[in-house]
């Protein structure tokens, strides 16, 4: 998935980048540190007394993703898993090939004194797979380490 030795220079820039939007989301450190290990991990919403707990994906996931991955270039550092009423969705919060992608992959503003972002993703549509497709979506810091989808 994510190995912690990088072939090239832009992919160890690409992991830097990972690691920055990771600490900028206020993803915890032990979560960080199993990326930094090359281990892919996945905050889950259950409710909102645990928030969103952090699991790590199954195989068939992660053969998703490390596909995606390879047909876009792109490197996947995180995963948010929610239900929602067009299926189970599996958010992936990724750093572009791109590096003029960088600058706006995550927008941070405040609202009632919460610290919200926007953050450029690509999302699995498991329950409808041709309805998977980029696009921003809002997050909360998890008290759980993780990420909360929260539109």
């Amino acid at each position: 998935m994510t190995p912690n030795i990088r072939n090239t220079f832009k992919e160890q820039e690409m992991f830097g980048q990972a690691l920055y939007e990771m600490e900028q989301l206020g993803i915890s450190q032990a979560i960080r540190n199993h990326f930094y290990d090359g281990e892919l991990m996945m905050s889950v919403y259950l409710n909102d007394v645990l928030d969103a707990v952090t699991q790590k994906p199954d195989d068939s996931l992660l053969q998703m993703v490390k596909d995606w991955e390879d047909k876009t270039g792109n490197l996947v550092y995180h995963l948010q898993k929610v239900e929602t009423n067009l299926g189970t969705m599996v958010t992936c919060l990724f750093v572009s090939k791109h590096e003029e992608d960088w600058e706006y992959s995550v927008e941070k503003f405040e609202k009632d004194g919460v610290q919200h972002f926007n953050v450029m993703t690509y999302v699995f549509n498991l329950s409808e797979p041709e309805f998977s497709e980029y696009g921003s979506v809002g997050l909360v810091t998890s008290k759980m380490g993780g990420v909360k989808r929260i539109y």
